[in-house]
C-alpha cells in the first residue's frame, strides 16, 4: 500500500504525490475521492503524527501522541490503479484531515480525522456514505473530539501548556471523557 491515492482513472501515477490528503468537507463530492468515499474506505493505524509550525521563516516540528500512547487511527481512502492494464496494479491511499481543532490550531489548520473507538472504526468502514460523512462532521473542530481543545474551565492547563512550549517539554491536554492527547516538541 504506498501513501499517495492515484485515482483508478488516472493516466499518470505521480498524481498521488499531490493526494496525499483528502479534504473531510469535500472527500464525497470531489471526483478524485468520491468513488473510494463511498466504495473504499479504510483506517490507517497511526500511535502519532507529526505536524510543522511556520515560525519566523523555518517551520517546528511537533509530534502529536495520545497521553497514554495508545494506538488510534486516521479516516482514510484507498484505491487500486491499474496502471498501463499490463498486470501492474498498485495499492494507493490518503489520509483524510479536517479543519485543527483549538488544541492544534495555533500549530497547523489542518489535523487527521481521528478514530479512537470501535464504534468510530465501523461507521468509518461498513457505514454508508452519508453515516460515514456525518460521523466526519462530528470529529470537526467545534466536537473537538479525541483532540480537546479550549475552554474557559481549562485556562490553568492552558498557561501550563504554553510554559511547557516555551521549554520544549511535553504538554499534555485532557477533556472530560475524551482521551487525552500530548504534543511534544523536538528538534
Amino acid at each position: 500500500m504506498r501513501w499517495g491515492l492515484v485515482p483508478s482513472w488516472s493516466k499518470d501515477i505521480g498524481i498521488g504525490a499531490k493526494l496525499i490528503n483528502a479534504r473531510a468537507e469535500t472527500v464525497a463530492e470531489k471526483p478524485t475521492f468520491r468513488a473510494a468515499f463511498r466504495h473504499r474506505r479504510c483506517l490507517v493505524p497511526a500511535d502519532g503524527f507529526y505536524e510543522w509550525q511556520a515560525t519566523g521563516g523555518r517551520k517546528q516540528p511537533w509530534r502529536v501522541v495520545r497521553r497514554d500512547r495508545a494506538p488510534f487511527a486516521f479516516a482514510g481512502l484507498w484505491e487500486l490503479w491499474e496502471g498501463t492494464g499490463e498486470g501492474s496494479a498498485l495499492e494507493t491511499f490518503s489520509i483524510v484531515t479536517t479543519e485543527a481543532n483549538a488544541t492544534l490550531r495555533n500549530i497547523h489548520s489542518r489535523m487527521p480525522v481521528m478514530l479512537f473507538e470501535e464504534a468510530q472504526f465501523k461507521t468509518w468502514l461498513a457505514g454508508t456514505p452519508p453515516e460515514a460523512a456525518a460521523m466526519t462532521a462530528t470529529l470537526r473542530p467545534g466536537a473537538d473530539r479525541g483532540l480537546p481543545g479550549r475552554s474557559p474551565g481549562r485556562q490553568r492547563a492552558q498557561r501550563r501548556r504554553r510554559a511547557h512550549r516555551a521549554d520544549g517539554a511535553a504538554v499534555a491536554v485532557a477533556g472530560p471523557g475524551q482521551p487525552a492527547v500530548r504534543v511534544l516538541r523536538f528538534g
